[in-house]
């Protein structure tokens, strides 16, 4: 072999090898944000969801909190609730957002903890629409 047919040999090495190193780090990146378009598909799915009674209304808080800490935890939110989740998140979201998250956080807890207390379909419904929206918005500028 002549030496520019070896240096064409290692310069096309190089390239493969290159390529697929880049490839590599592209598609785990993809990989690593696919996790908030799923999420934000799964949002939009459940912000059309109908509720026509006080179980459904529950059913849905319920998908709604477990959707929302999602994506505090993809977002890196250290804790092992949501609650504390969303403390330790705070500077991330308005003080308006943040203190209809923790109602609405409080709300899912009475509903889920304490059955006997007396909650409206209404206030259910509010608590939802809440999360939902909320990360919706935070997943849109992000």
């Amino acid at each position: 072999m002549r030496d520019y047919e070896v240096l064409v040999l290692v310069a096309s090495l190089v390239c493969v090898f290159g390529l697929f190193i880049i490839g590599t780090f592209v598609s785990a990146g993809s990989r690593k944000q696919s996790w908030r378009y799923d999420l934000y598909k799964r949002l939009k799915k459940a912000k059309l969801k109908k509720v026509n009674s006080k179980p459904e209304a529950i059913a849905v808080l319920i998908e709604a909190h477990a959707l929302f800490d999602r994506l505090l935890v993809g977002i890196g939110a250290e804790g092992s609730t949501l609650g504390e989740r969303l403390s330790n998140m705070r500077r991330y979201f308005t003080k308006e957002d943040y203190q209809e998250l923790r109602e609405a956080n409080r709300l899912r807890n009475i509903v889920v903890h304490e059955p006997e207390t007396v909650v409206y379909a209404k206030q259910i419904k509010h608590a939802k629409s809440v999360f939902l929206n909320i990360a919706v918005k935070y997943l849109k500028h992000q």
